[in-house]
């Protein structure tokens, strides 16, 4: 298994035993499998170092923007310090989104978001205040899609402790931001996501927590990127 490969790696590297033990426990037993398939041994310590320094001082949330030829946003907060992230890359909307990385590491979320566009340093004030007001609150899009129901697909038996919510439809800005603000809206952890285009149609997976009992909030989620009643009236029977 690749993710246990790379745990034995960082276990034996010299850096990961200077990390705090609590910091090498909410790393080895993070549920995001994903943060040990898409990063090098070296990112996961300078994540996991970053996590430390923020620990330590204390405060709730960090960000770093980095604008050399793509535009990399990365924001780590405290669990329970809510972030609109859907609002965020709304905000955003005038960059191409290319990939999302969302990582549970104990009592803190990572989120690393990667645009096509290099040119993000003409924008760096606009970026450094949608961060920081994407921290304020709960608060509707501009840029909305709406979904056709058939093109919606729900399994709340992936696994034992998450759910996955498919999506296959025509490519076309807004519709990771619409649907993790609806995630957002109804407090269903989006644990993981896989954002893939081929011939103009998007074909994107959000894995979420069922904690909470998320399965049961799923038809209103629906409902809100559908707007489609008979949704409601599947989830009542």
């Amino acid at each position: 298994q690749r993710r246990h490969r790379k745990e034995q790696l960082l276990q034996r590297h010299p850096k990961f035993l200077t990390l705090p033990p609590v910091i090498r426990q909410w790393i080895l037993e993070s549920p995001s499998n994903q943060l040990f398939l898409q990063n090098r041994v070296e990112e996961i310590l300078r994540i996991g170092e970053w996590l430390a320094e923020l620990r330590k001082k204390g405060d709730p949330y960090d960000y770093r923007i980095v604008t050399e030829k793509i535009l990399e946003v990365e924001i780590l907060k405290r669990e329970g310090f809510n972030f609109s992230i859907g609002w965020f890359i709304d905000k955003l909307y005038r960059f191409n989104l290319k990939h999302l990385s969302i990582y549970r590491l104990g009592q803190f979320k990572y989120f690393r978001l990667e645009f096509d566009e290099g040119e993000g340093d003409y924008f760096l004030y606009d970026i450094q205040l949608a961060i920081e007001e994407g921290f304020k609150g709960f608060r509707p899009l501009e840029h909305r899609v709406q979904f056709p129901p058939e093109s919606l697909e729900v399994d709340c038996d992936y696994s034992l402790n998450y759910g996955v919510l498919r999506v296959e439809i025509k490519d076309q800005k807004g519709i990771v931001s619409t649907i993790l603000q609806e995630f957002d809206r109804y407090r269903i952890w989006v644990e993981d996501l896989k954002i893939s285009t081929s011939r103009g149609v998007a074909s994107d997976l959000f894995i979420f927590s069922k904690e909470g009992g998320s399965c049961s909030k799923i038809p209103n989620l629906l409902y809100q990127l559908t707007k489609d009643p008979k949704i409601l009236k599947k989830g009542e029977g």
